[in-house]
């Protein structure tokens, strides 16, 4: 493994609560197969996957990925990173918000942009996977029950969710990857 990937990772999992931390090697591991797939950088996917959500243990605001991109650009900085890479990966965590319908019910100004390359779209369909995946539903779930939602009402919304961000996949290999598990979490949502 590159030196820098290991810093940066030893680096988020300090930062991180064991929930993020868990879902960042969730979303590493199908973003590596995404970025393999589509031809992406995978040390810009890697890194930019590695401090996605950083920021998310003590920052509670819908913002959250500038914060992260922030603390990106100061460790990777710290660590003499190459300056293309830095942009690149700041760039990939700044567009990795979605999915898309649900960022408009969010009440902010802020305008939240959209994956332009492949180092983006990876970690932006790997994230969006993940929402939909069983680990992504559980966790909406408990995070909306904690939140006061009764358990229909957290389900509803994590259906919501999964719909939206399952539509919300960008790349040929996201969409392939993410059709199967879709389907499958789809019969969870029937069951109910």
């Amino acid at each position: 493994m590159n030196l820098l990937l290991k810093k940066a990772e030893n680096f988020v999992k300090n930062k991180s609560d064991f929930l993020n931390f868990r879902h960042t090697q969730l979303v590493r591991k199908i973003a590596r197969e995404i970025a393999e797939k589509e031809n992406a950088d995978k040390l810009i996917v890697e890194l930019a996957v590695l401090f996605h959500d950083v920021s998310k243990t003590n920052y509670k605001g819908p913002c959250q990925n500038i914060e992260s991109a922030a603390i990106a650009d100061n460790f990777l900085k710290e660590n003499n990173a190459d300056k293309k890479i830095i942009k690149s990966v700041k760039d990939a965590i700044l567009r990795h918000m979605g999915p898309f319908k649900s960022l408009k019910k969010i009440k902010t100004k802020i305008k939240f942009p959209r994956p332009k390359t492949k180092e983006d779209m990876a970690l932006f369909d790997a994230d969006m996977i993940n929402l939909f995946d069983y680990y992504g539903i559980a966790k909406i779930i408990y995070i909306r029950a904690s939140n006061g939602k009764d358990f229909k009402e957290a389900v509803k919304n994590a259906e919501e969710i999964s719909k939206d961000a399952y539509n919300s996949l960008q790349t040929k290999t996201g969409r392939k990857i993410g059709r199967k598990i879709f389907v499958k979490n789809k019969g969870f949502f029937d069951s109910l």
